[in-house]
């Protein structure tokens, strides 16, 4: 009976125990999906604002013009820091219009701000028009890196280029290999 007692005892034990980490992972899990949900509402507010200064500057004809002086204008000795807190300020590697894309873009080849890499790829992969893709080619040429990507990207992209995109970027290319 003492046996059977302690058997007893020792199942409650460790049922209690049991039942205090199930407790304990409950509020952990609660905690993660409070979290979580937190989360989701700052990335739902920050694609709210990216958005509505994306509208703004479709929005306002006079702006893009602006924006891309503005770009332009940028002192040649901004660091990464500087550069990577005007992309957050203003979200420039994911405007949806081309022309400041194109001017943010050559800052971004010019200052090796590698962030907005994959923006330039996708912007150079899905858009023809000289006017917006050689003066970034021209940019990435200048440097043995930014040469290298170019490269690797037009190899991809230039089956999709009108011929005269082609032969332009093909020139950039040529020209500033030497040949």
């Amino acid at each position: 009976l003492e046996n059977a007692c302690g058997q007893a005892a020792t199942r409650r034990a460790g049922t209690e125990r049991a039942a205090a980490r199930v407790a304990e992972v409950e509020q952990q899990l609660a905690a993660l999906q409070r979290d979580i949900a937190a989360a989701e509402q700052q990335q739902q507010a920050e694609r709210a604002r990216v958005g509505s200064l994306q509208r703004e500057l479709a929005e306002a004809g006079s702006a893009v013009q602006q924006w891309q002086r503005f770009i332009s204008s940028l002192p040649e000795d901004m660091s990464t820091e500087q550069l990577a807190a005007l992309d957050r300020r203003f979200h420039l590697t994911q405007t949806r219009n081309k022309m400041i894309a194109r001017e943010w873009f050559i800052v971004a080849v010019k200052h090796q701000y590698k962030p907005a890499y994959p923006a330039i790829e996708a912007h150079l992969k899905s858009v023809g028009r000289m006017l917006l893709i050689t003066p970034i080619y021209k940019a990435l040429a200048e440097t043995e890196d930014g040469r290298k990507f170019a490269e690797r990207v037009y190899a991809e992209a230039r089956p999709n280029y009108h011929p005269i995109s082609r032969a332009s970027v093909d020139k950039v290319l040529r020209e500033d290999k030497g040949l």
